[in-house]
């Protein structure tokens, strides 16, 4: 008793003095430094509250990461302030174990294969030249599987209270993932990518100036966003644009099953009008910003993981198939008839003739065909890394540190990774560790496949939406690597994303209705 009256008495002291220091700083300092003072101390008090915050303001900030490298430096530069905030975030939500005097890890499907890529990943740093670039790529899963964690502990915490019965606690479990926190985790996903989209845009069409090498047309450049490289920023455009798109077919789909079955569209209530309203804008403006990438690997991305929509969007897969002729269909029908733009055709086929997977050491380089050489030859270095250390590589995250002991001629700058996770894992981490690597996204995507039995619409349209995610990033990384500028964020929160929908459709009855 005594314990818990200091208890209390401690924490009115706490609050008194966060009352006493934002009050003298809106009195003493200038109104921007107090603005900014004030709301770090509120987020701070939010995050401790509720580390699901911390989550969603780190996902919204985590794509400056590359920016701030560049323009901001220092502890900022190094780390980011999307990873000070997660960590931040993920210290509230041990605190909060600790207080309850329970470490609770949530399980999961994904916990042993993540373990064991870790794992594998680890081993390849025996005897390699950088130990610490090996740790930091490590580090990436490692924050991965946290972030997975968090998010589902997070919906735990919110559905379990002391008292409750089992089925008290179901009933708002179901309650839960159906709307608030399942239209959550995908608002706090898309928020910082709709930002980029705006950004994107304004670079491309509104700024009028840029990079030379980003130059397309007269007054048009390649958006980059924050990323500071239009491919990994229409990598990360080109996922969320998948997800949004899946999430608002779902919810339209189910709006529709209601209309047929006679019921009052005007009973639905304005939060889910307004929530279908931001996932369509938001498709509209992330749509914008990946043309205005002019990545190919980004558009290729997206095209698949429209394919994956197409055909999974139906419970029938005939139907699903007779969709996808339709797309191909249409495709080449646009094709021949010039409707498809010029420059995007253009921009789609015009690396084809310089493409060859002989040895491009003696190919004569010019301005049309450098960016094509330059990846190739990557490809060919990475190669001969594989040749060199078959089975274990020259160690994970370690494709740049050993660069030079394997770089062609004329080839002697490392690009930080090959230019296609594949060959790059094969390099870094051998046979093993490309099989473990594969092995984990097949688990991913099947066990995103088994959602596609879940009967709300609004749910299943989620899990299309991820399903098209990872199928169209598994594509772009032949020809790029996406897991960099902290959109490790994004991935943790999409797999704690399949593991709360996972729970949903458990607590779904058993047969429709």
């Amino acid at each position: 008793m005594t314990l818990s009256v200091q208890s209390d008495v401690w924490r009115v002291w706490a609050w008194g003095a966060v009352v006493l220091v934002c009050g003298l700083a809106v009195a003493l300092l200038p109104a921007a430094v107090a603005g900014v003072l004030v709301g770090g101390v509120a987020a701070v008090l939010a995050i401790t509250i509720r580390p699901i915050i911390g989550l969603a303001i780190a996902l919204f900030v985590g794509p400056f990461g590359a920016w701030e490298a560049v323009f901001v430096g220092g502890v900022f530069g190094r780390f980011s302030s999307g990873q000070i905030v997660f960590f931040l975030a993920l210290a509230a939500w041990l605190i909060q174990m600790l207080a309850d005097r329970e470490l609770h890890i949530p399980r999961t499907t994904f916990n042993l294969p993540l373990l064991l890529f870790i794992t594998v990943m680890a081993l390849t740093l025996w005897q390699t030249t950088s130990t610490w670039d090996g740790l930091k790529e490590i580090g990436k899963w490692v924050e991965i599987t946290l972030i997975m964690w968090l998010v589902i502990a997070s919906g735990e915490r919110l559905v379990e209270k002391k008292g409750d019965s089992a089925e008290t606690r179901l009933e708002k479990t179901e309650f839960l993932t159906r709307t608030r926190f399942l239209r959550f985790l995908v608002l706090i996903l898309l928020l910082g990518a709709v930002l980029q989209a705006l950004l994107g845009i304004w670079q491309y069409a509104l700024r009028g100036d840029g990079p030379e090498h980003f130059l397309i047309s007269e007054g048009l450049y390649r958006a980059s966003g924050t990323f500071q490289q239009p491919n990994p920023y229409g990598g990360y455009i080109s996922m969320m644009l998948t997800v949004a798109s899946g999430a608002a077919l779902g919810l339209l789909i189910a709006l529709w099953h209601q209309w047929q079955h006679k019921q009052d569209l005007r009973r639905i209530d304005a939060v889910t009008w307004l929530w279908l309203s931001f996932l369509v804008v938001a498709v509209c403006l992330l749509l914008g910003a990946l043309l205005s990438s002019w990545s190919r690997g980004a558009w290729i991305n997206f095209a698949a993981g429209m394919v994956v929509l197409a055909f999974f969007l139906p419970r029938k897969r005939r139907y699903g198939v007779l969709l996808v002729l339709a797309g191909g269909f249409a495709f080449v029908a646009a094709w021949q008839l010039d409707i498809i733009p010029a420059s995007i055709w253009a921009r789609l086929t015009g690396f084809l003739g310089d493409l060859q997977l002989a040895d491009v050491r003696g190919v004569d380089i010019n301005d049309a065909n450098f960016a094509v050489i330059e990846r190739l030859a990557h490809w060919q270095t990475a190669l001969g890394m594989a040749r060199e250390e078959l089975w274990l590589g020259v160690g994970f995250g370690n494709y740049e540190a050993v660069y030079s002991q394997f770089a062609l001629v004329n080839w002697p700058l490392a690009l930080g990774h090959a230019h296609n996770y594949y060959l790059n894992l094969l390099a870094e981490t051998g046979i093993v560790g490309l099989l473990a690597y594969i092995g984990l996204w097949l688990v991913i995507v099947w066990q995103t496949v088994r959602l596609l039995a879940l009967r709300s619409w609004e749910a299943r349209g989620i899990a299309l939406g991820l399903l098209g995610a990872w199928v169209g990033m598994a594509v772009h990384h032949f020809l790029d690597n996406l897991y960099v500028n902290n959109l490790y964020l994004q991935l943790g929160t999409m797999l704690g994303i399949v593991i709360v929908l996972q729970r949903l459709m458990q607590a779904e009855p058993s047969k429709r209705t």
